[in-house]
């Protein structure tokens, strides 16, 4: 949060419970969508185009006395390229700091082909596992009951046969109550980790590159190049609650600079413009952003 507002108290007493949900599946099965649900704001950058989670994300939900630290974990891949490897390496790592796995399956598109790979991984990590089939809201009703069924019986074949799946839609929250619910009855008394008023780990900085780098998404598309990096230098507050962030977006070679800058600057301009209105409406906060595109030393990205 960027607001100077005292933190509210952590709730000790044996009516709380806390865990670690950690969320994996394939990229676009919708993790950062239902994280943004759950937690009631906007904590990880959400996008149509493949791999939108780079990293580790930390989204801090409370509903009643239950609080949920849920693991955004970058979409699971197969792909021996190296950047893919760095994102297998946070995914194992994300599954390691939770107590409860959630694997999340696009419902429209089941049968991807690294799905079983994905699903036979989490298997092995002996943690309590949920399936949840997402995206139900792009599913005739009709297919619905043969795909749970399929589903059952999937996981049967790897002795996972009494792992629960849920129906949901993290876009509507079609089935997500009943998905907390199910949560509410399996993690234990305890307090909280963090205090009511805190929905991310993500240092502001970091939170503002990030919707800035969301904003690239969905201007550039399929064009977007995937290893560009943005970087917030200055995140300096103003007067009256205003802050001036200068941000850098470094892309690895010129046609990419020229791309993102667009004719006479004007791919440049409508990033930034979306962007700002995204982070202040994401972060509650005023601001003023500049933005920089240079092209990246050799060794610098990565």
């Amino acid at each position: 949060m960027t607001k100077d507002t005292p933190p509210a108290p952590i709730p000790t007493d044996s009516t709380t419970q806390c865990g670690y949900i950690g969320l994996v599946g394939l990229p676009n099965a919708g993790k950062s969508t239902l994280v943004n649900l759950l937690v009631g704001e906007k904590v990880s950058i959400v996008s149509a185009k493949p791999q939108t989670t780079r990293s580790v994300v930390l989204g801090i939900a409370h509903h009643g006395g239950m609080e949920l630290v849920l693991v955004d974990l970058p979409g699971f891949t197969v792909s021996r390229k190296a950047e893919v490897k760095k994102l297998r390496s946070a995914w194992a790592e994300g599954i390691e700091q939770a107590d409860e796995l959630l694997v999340l399956v696009d419902a429209s598109q089941p049968h991807q082909q690294s799905l079983p790979i994905l699903v036979t991984m989490v298997g092995q990590q002996r943690r309590p596992i949920t399936v949840a089939l997402n995206k139900i809201d792009l599913v005739p009703k009709p297919q619905l009951l043969p795909l749970l069924a399929e589903w059952q019986a999937r996981l049967a074949e790897l002795g996972m046969a009494d792992q629960p799946i849920f129906l949901i839609s993290a876009k509507t929250g079609s089935g997500v109550p009943e998905l907390l619910a199910h949560w509410q009855r399996r993690l234990p008394p305890s307090p909280w980790m963090f205090g009511g008023e805190v929905v991310t780990d993500q240092e502001a900085p970091t939170r503002a590159a990030e919707l800035t780098r969301e904003a690239m998404m969905h201007l550039l598309k399929d064009e977007l190049p995937y290893n560009v990096q943005v970087v917030t230098e200055v995140f300096k507050p103003l007067r009256r609650g205003r802050y001036r962030i200068e941000q850098v977006i470094r892309v690895a070679i010129p046609r990419h600079q020229a791309m993102v800058v667009g004719h006479q600057g004007d791919m440049v301009r409508r990033i930034g413009l979306r962007a700002r209105l995204g982070i202040q409406a994401a972060m509650e906060m005023d601001c003023d952003l500049f933005l920089r595109v240079l092209v990246a030393k050799k060794g610098t990205q990565g």
